[in-house]
């Protein structure tokens, strides 16, 4: 095999390696559903399931420990559990409303959660 040939071999591979990693990063974005908190509690098996994130925008209410926090919008309130890597940790104000990303953690027992990845405070 020539050298030329091996730097065109080399050149595709990677072509084709990097539009599968982007694709799969623009799969996710597009999996993302904006729901409210009613649409959460209602769907959360189905979101749970298919592992699909979810986003949400309201308020943080109470803070209940160091990662757990209620939050409400117009239609209820939910447990959201936000590490402290995610959101500043003195930076919980009720007047301040947020938009939060993460995965919807079902349970028959206990409330459903949403865990944070993201917080994005529009007013910033």
């Amino acid at each position: 095999m020539s050298k030329f040939s091996k730097v065109l071999v080399f050149l595709t591979l990677t072509f084709f390696i990097s539009i599968a990693s982007y694709s799969q990063s623009k799969h996710v974005e597009s999996r993302i559903r904006y729901c409210t908190v009613e649409q959460v509690d209602r769907s959360a098996i189905n979101f749970e399931k298919l592992n699909i994130p979810v986003m949400v925008r309201g308020y943080l209410i109470q803070q209940m420990s160091r990662i757990m926090f209620k939050f409400e919008d117009e239609t209820g309130i939910i447990q959201l559990n936000i590490p402290p890597d995610v959101y500043p940790k003195n930076f919980y104000n009720t007047n301040i409303e947020i938009i939060v990303m993460g995965y919807v953690n079902f349970s028959d027992f206990d409330k459903t959660v949403i865990n944070v990845k993201k917080v994005i405070v529009p007013s910033l």
